[in-house]
């Protein structure tokens, strides 16, 4: 069991998957904002979203709590399906957080691809 007093809502809670992090939004009262694929935008236990790993959390400044609790809301509110490309994790956390969806892990994916293909081509032409 966690101990959450630590917690407080708005709080982004990141934990390690096998390549990547999940990231969420603590609401308080063990309850978390997170987007999975079997489930999408929705709300779940803390238990739920750390599944027996190690969490970390990230505190806001004071002043932004009450934008973030209330993008959250709206989120949940009319909640998205999840989409790796447009609507992860990663997306639903910077809308709440900073009022855009981003995910700088796909971006970082996707210019690691970029590279690696850059380098095959480059590769190839010098073979040749």
């Amino acid at each position: 069991m966690y101990d959450l007093r630590n917690l407080r809502a708005g709080d982004k809670l990141v934990r390690k998957k096998l390549l990547a992090d999940h990231t969420a939004i603590y609401l308080g009262d063990g309850k978390v904002l997170h987007n999975a694929p079997d489930k999408g935008e929705h709300l779940s236990s803390f238990e739920e979203f750390a599944q027996g790993k190690d969490v970390k959390y990230y505190s806001p400044d004071e002043s932004k709590r009450s934008y973030i609790l209330g993008n959250a809301y709206k989120i949940l509110n009319n909640p998205g399906s999840y989409n790796f490309f447009t609507n992860n994790c990663e997306h639903t956390v910077t809308k709440v957080t900073k009022g855009k969806a981003y995910s700088e892990q796909l971006a970082a994916f996707g210019f690691m691809c970029v590279s690696i293909a850059v380098l095959v081509i480059i590769a190839k032409s010098v073979k040749n």
